[in-house]
């Protein structure tokens, strides 16, 4: 009985692990005797529906038999056993465990381990770090020139969030604010954000970063897959009408919230099922010439507030010119931090404890000095892998703890006057 004038076999079926779930995908290639079909990627749930046919085009035709799509179903499985390859793929970044042994995952692979496949949209290719470090001393001193870029109580927390988000599944309990970098238009928020997510792969410009105009949805899905990285919410600004307005408080509201407790809306399968949650497991930075509202929403992010002639213009544009050495120090950074995993976790709770104490002061929200021990135990682990590096001094590591203490209990302070000064009462 004649069943198509061609015949398929499924080449490939790809499991994509997101972490949260495991999908299949089957690749699928087609021959008659005139032609041969390009290899197709569908669904494998979508497979027994046979709709897929239609992607080799016109030329590809199934009897209409009794049955015919069910026995041409099961002759492709047949005639695929032995020939089907098995493939394994990622579909988020940051840290996994694999074949035993920890790897960072990034758009080209993993930092860590060899041979793994990663797959991102489109848009999160950007997210790409080298194998191993090039240029490693040039490299690192290009990311501490952006400390030399302007101000440091701007400079220091944004380049602490650089270096903070590659720990943030890491640490027990995880980094539980987000950063909002915070002034009028022309101040280089942007351009500073971009150069921070150019420590993890090619970032020249703006375009397709998140910004409020996307939906909360979608901004949910890329902060679970933006696994041990840095997401940046782009341009939180005035809007004239009021569902604009609305819609964008409504945004950052969500983003903040699902960010500093670590959930996401639960998900329903079609037999309602649980699916699953999307929680956020990277850092987030939100960008704006305003600041959201609510006590209990200030409190859940760490407020870097920019002036205009707070960056050197000269400065920025050097550190820009050397963009393509920043992922390098990323990657000799991630390398380090792997070397010492069982002991940063096995040292970071009793630590945490230790530096939100002293950071604590009466009458400050409890979350302030939290986020104040998140960043100062951050920039101990830089300074041992910069003094690992033969970058620091002993002496030179501990007068930058000294400086960059006395700036984070500062930006503490100031964080802790913005939210009692947002008290309804």
């Amino acid at each position: 009985m004649k069943l198509a004038n061609f015949g398929a076999i499924i080449i490939e079926d790809i499991i994509l692990d997101d972490g949260v779930e495991k999908t299949h995908y089957y690749v699928i290639k087609g021959k008659s005797a005139n032609r041969v079909f390009p290899a197709i990627e569908i669904l494998a749930k979508n497979f027994p529906g046979l709709a897929w046919v239609s992607d080799f085009g016109a030329d590809a035709i199934i009897e209409p038999t009794s049955q015919g799509k069910d026995r041409f179903r099961h002759a492709t499985q047949v005639l695929s056993i032995g020939k089907t390859k098995m493939r394994q793929c990622f579909a988020h970044t940051g840290w996994r465990k694999i074949n035993g042994q920890w790897a960072y995952l990034h758009a080209g692979g993993a930092i860590g381990a060899e041979s793994v496949e990663v797959r991102l949209s489109r848009e999160l290719e950007r997210y790409c770090l080298p194998e191993k470090p090039e240029n490693e001393m040039e490299a690192i001193n290009a990311s501490l020139s952006f400390l030399d870029m302007g101000k440091l109580e701007v400079t220091l927390p944004l380049f602490t969030a650089a270096y903070l988000v590659p720990l943030t599944t890491l640490l027990q309990p995880m980094p539980n604010f987000s950063f909002y970098l915070y002034g009028q238009t022309g101040t280089f928020k942007s351009t500073i954000s971009l150069l921070q997510l150019a420590h993890f792969g090619n970032f020249p410009s703006i375009a397709g970063l998140n910004n409020f105009d996307d939906s909360a949805n979608s901004i949910e899905k890329r902060g679970c897959v933006l696994k041990d990285t840095l997401l940046i919410l782009d341009d939180y600004h005035p809007s004239h009408r009021r569902q604009d307005a609305q819609t964008k408080e409504h945004t950052a509201q969500r983003a903040i919230r699902s960010w500093a407790n670590r959930t996401a809306r639960g998900r329903l399968n079609a037999d309602t099922s649980d699916k699953g949650r999307y929680e956020p497991r990277g850092m987030l930075q939100i960008t704006g010439e305003e600041l959201t509202v609510g006590q209990s929403t200030l409190a859940r992010v760490s407020v870097i507030e920019i002036e205009p002639d707070d960056i050197d213009k000269e400065a920025l544009t050097a550190i820009q010119q050397k963009a393509s050495l920043l992922p390098h120090a990323m990657c000799s950074y991630i390398l380090w931090v792997r070397d010492h995993i069982d002991t940063i976790q096995k040292e970071f709770p009793m630590r945490f404890a230790e530096l939100r104490t002293a950071a604590s002061k009466e009458g400050q929200h409890k979350k302030t000095p939290e986020q104040t021990a998140f960043m100062y135990y951050t920039l101990e682990l830089v300074t041992r892998w910069l003094r690992d590096k033969g970058i620091f001094s002993e002496d030179e590591a501990e007068a930058f703890l000294a400086e960059s203490r006395d700036i984070l209990i500062s930006l503490g302070e100031k964080q802790a006057r913005r939210i009692e000064a947002d008290d309804p009462v």
